[in-house]
């Protein structure tokens, strides 16, 4: 039984109608939905020094601190975390100043999209093994490409890629859920309101055809059920076609007909 998804936290999108995935591809689609893409901005989370003839940096003592706060005595005081944009004047009021220290400023710049990266490469590798462990303890059903026949653990080795295994959408949402994953599909196209520029061109293209089959005012409906019915159709149904007729015909032209 699948997890109830409003009680997951994250959320892995796949393509609507997805009834099976490749198992390769799991380990990226689960670490992608734990880390998300960031727009966020690289920001200062603090400042530190580097003394001369040292490779590493060290903390800023009051010395340094009263004079950094002379150097910036037309700014207010930095706080940090800092936007990297923010900083930058604080920087360059250090660079030109005529009583700049021996020692250079290092500020400490963390950047919200590399860090995803690093944890969802870490995510991914750590599924890897998840999955790998699951499939070899038969916690988890993957099945052979080729013959669509339940893999056994037991008769074969797990490929090192997961290469020729798939596996079921509801059981991957068993999978998930166990990490506050929840798997879900994308609408479908044929879920989602159409367009009003769009289906004034369906309209338009009914009207036309209306015209042209020359259909009666009184009773259109119910020969285009027939005529549906004989094309194998089994819908829409007469209100439905009724009021479509009726809306192409009371749309208005874009000229008179009579217009050159």
């Amino acid at each position: 039984m699948a997890a109830n998804s409003n009680l997951l936290t994250f959320t892995a999108k796949l393509a609507a109608g997805t009834a099976i995935v490749n198992v390769g591809d799991i380990p990226a689609l689960l670490a992608a939905a734990r880390w998300p893409d960031t727009q966020a901005a690289r920001y200062v989370s603090a400042i530190d020094k580097l003394e001369p003839n040292r490779t590493r940096p060290q903390a800023l003592d009051d010395a340094d601190w009263k004079t950094l706060r002379h150097i910036w005595k037309e700014r207010p005081e930095p706080t940090f975390p800092m936007a990297e944009a923010d900083w930058h004047p604080y920087m360059e009021d250090f660079e030109c100043a005529g009583t700049k220290p021996a020692w250079m400023l290092v500020p400490l710049i963390d950047d919200p999209c590399l860090n995803t990266g690093i944890l969802r490469a870490a995510a991914e590798e750590e599924f890897e093994r998840k999955l790998r462990d699951a499939i070899e303890a038969s916690t988890i059903q993957v099945r052979e490409t080729l013959t669509m026949g339940v893999f056994n653990p037991r008769a074969g080795i797990v490929p090192g890629d997961f290469r020729g295994l798939v596996m079921a959408v509801t059981e991957l949402e068993q999978f998930a859920a166990q990490f506050s994953i929840a798997v879900v599909l994308n609408a479908d196209a044929a879920d989602k309101p159409m367009d009003p520029r769009e289906r004034t061109s369906l309209l338009r293209i009914i009207r036309a055809l209306d015209v042209m089959a020359n259909l009666k005012e009184r009773g259109a409906a119910t020969s285009v059920v027939a005529q549906l019915q004989k094309l194998g159709f089994d819908g829409p149904n007469e209100s439905t076609i009724r009021k479509t007729l009726a809306d192409a015909r009371a749309l208005d032209p874009d000229r008179n007909r009579n217009s050159g």
